[in-house]
């Protein structure tokens, strides 16, 4: 069972974030403007170290997945000009 005590850490380190940005991949928002793309890469590492810390009482695959695919999104359009 998880506690509130136990989301401590991870409420903090969301609050650290980009609040707005975590919201955006929650609604999984594709509007590239709504991201800083090297947040996106700290809220995929957050995301990931949580989702191991808490399994499996929480999952983030879906929202790291969606992260992975707006980062690869926009490596292809720096790529291709």
């Amino acid at each position: 069972m998880i506690t509130l005590h136990d989301l401590l850490p991870l409420v903090e380190a969301l609050r650290r974030l980009q609040l707005d940005q975590v919201q955006s991949v929650a609604e999984r928002d594709t509007n590239e403007d709504s991201y800083n793309y090297s947040h996106l890469i700290t809220i995929r590492k957050t995301l990931a170290r949580y989702n191991e810390a808490y399994a499996p009482y929480l999952n983030f695959d879906e929202d790291i997945a969606f992260v992975k695919q707006l980062l690869s999104d926009r490596a292809n359009e720096v790529m291709n000009g």
